[in-house]
């Protein structure tokens, strides 16, 4: 409802019953005859006027009892009364489903469509407000219907061509904008006028168990803080205990010096020659006798 996602409406009139729909908005107070019970009428294509809408919702801000709206609020003759029919009749829906539909649509001005045009007015001053904006198909028409607990008003911008028959035209590029919205300057309209007419702010008395209908504020989650408090262990300072390098010379004995006596050459010996051996004697020779 919030974000006016129409298509879940049209679900739920397809699931109770678009016969029981119809049925309801004509005990709301809407001219339903010879309309089809079909899911477009969820919609809105069975058209209203703003006294209608008027009518429908300041039933709803009597907790379900029909309320009539008339252009007159009174007639006087010096010479004899007229009695007016009462504006809150019957029962027509129970006070927790008329309450429950206000509750809702507390959501759409805090937490919805006419959250800028109403939510944030600097004159609302904390005032409770239930509506619902609405536009048309082509942007031909633009609504912002809402009420408090003691004030309705209900605020249509229609395109209309300034040539005979006058035929209703969309309203694109009008005032300046791309497109009319309902929670534009039908809820700028309407809040200028309700909250420069109204009293005491006041609070809705609403039997129901369905609560507002807007979005909780979810809670920060907690952040861990860094601890700042200064470490007891005190740094420690003390020398380390392995021992300092060695700061001795280091040793340097020569190697032992070379002797540079020169080689001895031993004296070269005779060659000695075998004796060379007699032949033998032949003793056929004449020779001394051994």
């Amino acid at each position: 409802m919030n974000k006016s996602v129409n298509s879940v409406f049209a679900q739920m009139g397809v699931d109770v019953g678009m016969p029981e729909v119809v049925k309801v908005a004509g005990r709301l107070g809407m001219d339903t005859k010879g309309l089809q019970a079909v899911p477009a009428q969820t919609l809105g294509t069975m058209g209203a006027s703003p006294l209608e809408m008027a009518g429908v919702y300041a039933t709803l801000d009597n907790h379900g009892r029909k309320v009539t709206p008339a252009i007159v609020k009174s007639v006087e003759n010096n010479t004899r009364t007229v009695t007016l029919p009462k504006p809150v009749g019957d029962q027509v829906i129970s006070r927790e489903a008329a309450d429950t539909v206000t509750s809702v649509l507390t959501g759409v001005v805090d937490d919805g469509t006419a959250q800028k045009s109403v939510r944030d007015n600097p004159r609302r001053d904390g005032q409770q407000v239930a509506g619902k904006t609405g536009t048309s198909d082509d942007n031909k028409s633009a609504w912002f219907t809402g009420y408090t607990p003691d004030l309705v008003t209900s605020v249509g911008l229609f395109g209309e061509d300034d040539k005979p028959p006058h035929a209703q035209v969309p309203m694109y590029e009008a005032g300046g904008e791309p497109r009319v919205n309902g929670g534009g300057f039908p809820a700028e309209i309407w809040a200028a006028y309700t909250f420069g007419v109204m009293g005491d702010t006041s609070k809705f008395d609403l039997d129901t168990t369905q609560g507002a209908a807007i979005k909780p504020t979810p809670k920060p989650t907690p952040t861990r803080q860094p601890t700042t408090a200064p470490p007891t262990d005190e740094p420690t300072t003390e020398a380390p205990t392995s021992p300092p390098p060695t700061t001795e010379e280091p040793t340097t004995t020569p190697p032992p010096t070379p002797t540079t006596a020169p080689p001895t050459t031993p004296e070269p010996t005779a060659p000695t020659t075998p004796p060379v051996a007699s032949p033998p004697r032949n003793p056929f020779e004449p020779g001394d006798n051994p």
